[in-house]
């Protein structure tokens, strides 16, 4: 009888629990499992981060673990919940949240607010750098050069650069354009740090620096700063032309909504699947230097790449170790086709200013060794490889492997004096169609059935996030 009395109190006081308290089921590691039924009851309070995963994804494989890693320092430190759902199983909830692709992360700050699409990066100190800047204020002030170092170390966990409003006097500043840059960081706090100060004359820059980049602007600027770099500002209109009767210029906004956009990554990174498509996203040229990490040299090719980075993106010519006279400025290329028969074909020359055409970085050509073929880099590494990912195109030169070569072939692919080449579909017919071209005439009855082939299959659906991007290395060595 005492026993029927017990399990009665037990399950009279179940159904005074919270809701949320019955529908969320935790994996035992602070991620909670939610469905269809349970998901809105259970998101409801809170800051929550909601992954939509299928069970055969190798990415979200990746992910879960990770996300099982940091559940319990995240709602310990930074109050933010982790869920899961199977997309699979719970489809009507994954469609109304737009859920196209997996994984898809959807986080909101309360539930008041909107779902919005985590677009940054999936490692843990992404993830960690995420929930540490939803969870403080918006801008950081910035004092003394102990504010701007705890700063900098915040952005490492994150995109590894901040954004500065800065001036050297407050009366630099004026509060409309503080309210502003206010607005912008809560709009942007997702993806990236910002940060504000009025004392930019007394701020120090790494003394390693040349001298005419080792103090900040005078007056008012907006500038990218990265641990051991030089400001990299936004120039997009002057500054005289930021307000307008008080008020902040509408075209301002629109500008610098871009220019973050396409500035929030680091002078040089590496290359790999957990940045590259992002990368090759923002809205420049994605210039690769393809390296064998363990050859010899290979420090010393990627030194000369990130010198050129730093040059270019400085608006500055580049002068190599020595002072050695920079490379000829190639002649515009007339016919003729680019290595293993891809067609090239001219590209007017781009209307953006050279410095702020391109976004830098390294990649492990024998890692990714059969996905460098796609730009024609077989053998003998490095190659530079300048990559439009949404234009589906690229330019490449086997002989450029010198940092004035590099910094020669830059400012040409920025001219419109290199041809483009095409990969893809149209890159490999072109190489089929000038190969049967090679063999003579009756050669073509025996590829008719491989020309079928190759047909359909890349008239068939693919997969859109598969292309042009490393996949994981766990997945690329069990897939070859």
């Amino acid at each position: 009888m005492a026993a029927r009395a017990a399990l009665a109190l037990a399950a009279w006081l179940t159904c005074l629990a919270p809701a949320s308290a019955v529908l969320r089921t935790s994996t035992g590691n602070g991620v909670q499992v939610l469905t269809g039924d349970t998901f809105e009851a259970a998101t409801n309070d809170g800051f929550w981060l909601a992954e939509f995963y299928a069970p055969w994804c190798g990415h979200c494989k990746k992910l879960n673990p990770i996300l099982d890693e940091i559940a319990p320092e995240m709602l310990a430190n930074h109050n933010m919940h982790i869920g899961k759902v199977d997309a699979t199983v719970h489809k009507t909830l994954s469609n109304d949240m737009g859920v196209k692709g997996f994984p898809t992360l959807k986080f909101r700050l309360s539930g008041e607010e909107e779902w919005k699409t985590y677009d940054g990066g999936r490692k843990a100190k992404d993830l960690i750098g995420f929930a540490e800047r939803m969870s403080n204020k918006p801008v950081a002030e910035i004092k003394t050069d102990a504010d701007f170092d705890a700063f900098i170390e915040r952005t490492y966990n994150g995109a590894e650069v901040g954004f500065m409003l800065g001036g050297s006097a407050s009366s630099d500043l004026p509060a409309p354009l503080v309210s502003w840059w206010t607005e912008m960081a809560t709009a942007n706090q997702a993806s990236a740090y910002f940060s504000m100060t009025d004392r930019a004359s007394k701020l120090k820059l790494p003394e390693n620096l040349p001298k005419h980049l080792s103090s900040y602007r005078a007056g008012a600027f907006i500038a990218v700063v990265e641990g051991g770099e030089a400001p990299r500002y936004f120039n997009g209109i002057d500054t005289a032309e930021w307000l307008v009767e008080g008020e902040v210029n509408d075209l301002l906004t629109e500008s610098v909504k871009t220019w973050l956009k396409e500035s929030n990554a680091p002078i040089f990174s590496e290359l790999g699947s957990h940045n590259f498509r992002q990368l090759g996203r923002m809205g420049k040229l994605l210039v690769i230097g393809i390296v064998d990490p363990e050859a010899p040299g290979s420090e010393d090719y990627k030194w000369g790449l990130k010198a050129v980075a730093q040059a270019v993106s400085q608006g500055e010519e580049f002068v190599p170790r020595g002072g050695a006279a920079k490379a000829k400025v190639a002649e515009p290329v007339e016919g003729g086709e680019g290595e293993d028969g891809v067609e090239p074909y001219q590209t007017d020359p781009f209307e953006e200013p050279l410095e702020e055409m391109y976004v830098y970085g390294h990649l492990d050509g024998i890692k990714w060794k059969d996905f460098i073929h796609q730009f024609n880099v077989y053998g003998d590494l490095p190659r530079l490889v300048v990559l439009d990912m949404p234009g589906e195109k690229f330019w490449e030169d086997p002989t450029v492997d010198e940092a004035d070569e590099i910094d020669t072939f830059l400012r040409d692919v920025h001219g419109g004096r290199v041809k483009a080449q095409k990969e893809g579909i149209q890159g490999t017919w072109n190489r089929l169609v000038k190969k049967v071209k090679s063999m003579g005439p009756m050669s073509g009855l025996l590829v008719v059935p491989v020309i079928l082939l190759l047909m359909a299959f890349f008239m068939s659906p693919a997969d859109e996030d598969d292309e042009y991007e490393p996949p994981p290395a766990t997945e690329f060595k069990k897939d070859n």
